[in-house]
């Protein structure tokens, strides 16, 4: 049968989305307008190095790049490749008294514009820096140091610095600096721009037992010459020069022996107090401690502890335990919302001189502080009604699937890596957690977590959904699929599916079948299971399926397919290999990934647009088919990632070189979002303002015509 007189088609993808017939509604010409916003919950991870300047706040993150903040966290604003930072993967920051904020990233350094949005690459003269870890001002903000590795989990630092205010940089001799350490930080001296202290220890990349020892090493000679600053104190946490008044001041925190105290520049230390934990911005005079690596909730020593006499014993009141942080909608401060940022202790908060004003970043979560400490409140999301919120624009979430209904306007579900499912019902500007008890695995009470792989809403019943839950890709026996009838409120398991899977995606509907009755396909560890009953129950209907990990309806074939190749089967009948030009599958030990890696290649997504059938196959690019069997390159795009039909009846396509983590190919960078009205060359407009990244792993069609898409870093974005 023509797939151009197919009265009614479905195709469901890894976001699981039946599309309208393809003969509703004629192809206007005229692409859509508007700017891309972010619309999720907030939140996510992972966060790091924050700072301040008088203009804004700034966070960095692990895969959308950098975050400001104009108004004191109220809203924030994503810099990325639009805005200058073509990295997404943000290793370190600091923030310069002009107000500009220097970047490190895994490939380099950049200056930005806190004020005004705006980031350039600065010039390294002489050294490589692939992965700067951290940097650091000196006194005067014309000095600047880093410290870069060859590779983001490489040893063997080196050391940059620039003496005109981070346009340029050039590398030190950095003698005495053992070479089998990973530097965490920098810290500089107050008044002398010479001297520059690295702290070196276990990071994300590099934990403890391959990182080198917890230790500090200081230059007073602009980073040519490194002597050892802690002989005596044990593995440490943290170092700082507290006071300005003070500049030769030290304040040095062991997580054996507490903190310690030097007069002199380093030259001796004097033990202070058995306390220990990451050193917080306060006033002249005081010391303010938290040791966010041994956060326990009901642990009496947990929670922030001040001393107004310089830490001398007796003196130490505890001003902050875990009960006065405010986690928004996680409600897991006890196991998730208080901890380091993914950079490490020594990036994880950063404040006023005066002490007032705090930014937490951790795992998952950024906080703001501004009474001296005493209360944190998330600066992520804000309630919008009850178990209901909002992002306030910081959204560095792997969102893995999105399921706008057809059959009911602003009912939107998308699953997320980590976080599972949620909710909005009115287009994104609230969002609920749908939680089934005992499904999960107890991240915190059970009460949110695991990941959403799949969902699938009804094109027709705005209630009927089915969505997978599990516990992280690879572990096996914490996946199932459940069904729900009230709009994913309550679940009900369904049978016939393995109760040992790892994972199970590319759910998919056919819309020809009865209301009640639906036919659906799954995927469930490369095997293709099929339901006839409403997805209540299955059976295995293709276990030959060689690496797929997606199924598709288009009329009255089923589609599977993935990174070793693309079947089809018509109304249940044997399954056949489909043959794409030019493609070469790969093979098991070949193979880069599954969907949700950023290496992947295969198929990753089918679409019936205007009567043809379209596939997006990654590390290719995108095909058209008039009959499902013969099949032609449209447009080359390595990065293809989805394809479906636009509100107005055009080809929608979204690429992405990135998904579960960083990426950017600055000689082949991904296309975001874009919308053909034919598919031919020179048709194709891109649609990616509001895009931080042009970054788009899927890109799907609301019941009132708008284009929402899933892009990494940014979560779920909405063009309306």
């Amino acid at each position: 049968m023509s797939l151009r007189r197919l009265a009614t088609v479905a195709v469901a993808t890894v976001t699981a989305l039946a599309l309208l017939p393809a003969t509703q509604t004629p192809a206007t010409g005229a692409p859509p307008s508007g700017t891309w916003t972010t619309v999720g919950p907030g939140g996510g991870g992972a966060f790091n190095s924050p700072c301040l300047t008088d203009d804004a706040w700034v966070v960095g993150s692990d895969l959308g790049g950098l975050w400001r903040s104009t108004d004191e966290g109220t809203t924030w604003t994503q810099l990325g490749a639009a805005a200058g930072l073509t990295q997404t993967h943000v290793s370190s920051t600091a923030c310069l008294a002009d107000g500009r904020v220097v970047v490190g990233t895994e490939a380099g350094i950049y200056l930005v514009d806190a004020a005004g949005g705006t980031a350039t690459r600065a010039t390294i003269t002489d050294g490589s820096a692939p992965y700067v870890a951290a940097v650091a001002s000196a006194a005067d903000h014309s000095v600047l140091y880093a410290v870069a590795h060859p590779a983001w989990d490489a040893l063997d630092p080196e050391v940059l610095r620039s003496t005109d205010g981070g346009a340029t940089w050039a590398a030190m001799t950095a003698g005495g600096l053992p070479r089998h350490r990973r530097v965490v930080a920098l810290r500089t001296h107050p008044v002398d721009p010479d001297a520059v202290v690295a702290v070196t220890g276990p990071s994300r990349f590099r934990p403890a037992g391959t990182s080198g020892p917890r230790q500090t090493w200081i230059s007073t000679d602009g980073g040519d010459a490194f002597t050892r600053l802690d002989p005596d104190q044990g593995p440490v946490l943290d170092v700082t020069y507290p006071d300005p008044a003070q500049p030769n001041t030290l304040l040095l925190t062991s997580r054996t022996t507490g903190l310690w105290r030097s007069a002199d520049a380093g030259d001796t230390w004097h033990h202070v107090a058995n306390r220990t934990g990451l050193v917080l911005p306060s006033p002249s005079g005081t010391v303010r401690l938290f040791d966010a690596e041994n956060a326990a909730w009901g642990d009496p020593a947990a929670g922030v502890w001040e001393s107004t006499s310089a830490g001398a014993p007796g003196t130490w009141t505890r001003v902050s335990d875990l009960g006065d942080w405010s986690s928004g909608w996680s409600r897991h401060i006890r196991w998730w919302g208080v901890g380091t940022s993914y950079q490490g202790l020594l990036q994880t908060a950063a404040g006023t001189a005066d002490g007032t004003t705090t930014l937490w970043t951790d795992s998952q979560f950024v906080y703001a502080s501004s009474d001296g400490a005493r209360s944190f409140h998330s600066v992520t999301s804000r309630r919008t009604g009850p178990g209901a919120w909002a992002t306030t624009g910081v959204d560095n979430t792997v969102a893995t699937a999105l399921a706008p209904s057809r059959a009911r306007a602003g009912l939107v579900f998308v699953g997320y890596q980590d976080l599972g499912l949620w909710r909005t019902r009115d287009d994104g500007a609230s969002w609920q957690a749908l939680r089934p008890r005992g499904v999960t695995p107890d991240w915190g009470g059970g009460r949110l977590g695991g990941n959403t792989l799949t969902v699938l809403a009804d094109p027709t019943r705005p209630r009927t959904v089915w969505a997978s839950f599990g516990g992280d890709i690879g572990i096996r026996g914490n996946t199932r699929l459940l069904r729900s009838a009230d709009g994913g409120d309550h679940w009900s398991r369904v049978h016939g599916l393995p109760h040992q899977a790892r994972q199970i995606s590319g759910l998919a509907l056919d819309v020809g079948s009865r209301p009640g009755h639906r036919g659906l396909s799954v995927v469930v560890d490369h095997e293709v299971f099929r339901s006839r009953d409403d997805g209540r129950t299955w059976s295995l209907d293709f276990a030959g399926c060689r690496g797929c990990e997606l199924s598709w309806v288009a009329g009255d074939r089923t589609y599977a397919g993935g990174w070793g190749g693309l079947w089809s089967s018509r109304r249940g009948g044997p399954w056949t290999r489909v043959s794409l030009p030019g493609v070469r599958w790969q093979s098991a030990a070949d193979r880069t990934g599954h969907f949700y890696d950023s290496g992947y290649r295969g198929v990753s997504d089918l679409a019936i647009v205007s009567g043809d059938l379209w596939a997006a196959v990654t590390g290719r690019g995108f095909f058209r088919s008039e009959d499902g069997s013969t099949w032609a390159l449209v447009s080359r795009d390595r990065y293809a990632r989805s394809v479906t039909r636009s509100g107005q009846g055009d080809i929608a396509t979204g690429s992405s070189s990135a998904f579960r983590s960083g990426g950017w190919d600055d000689a082949h960078p991904s296309m975001g979002v874009r919308v053909s009205t034919s598919g031919d060359p020179g048709s194709w407009v891109r649609v990616d303002d509001g895009l931080a990244y042009p970054l788009a792993v899927a890109v799907r069609t609301a019941a009132d015509g708008d284009l929402w898409a899933l892009s990494p870093g940014q979560g779920v974005v909405h063009l309306g």
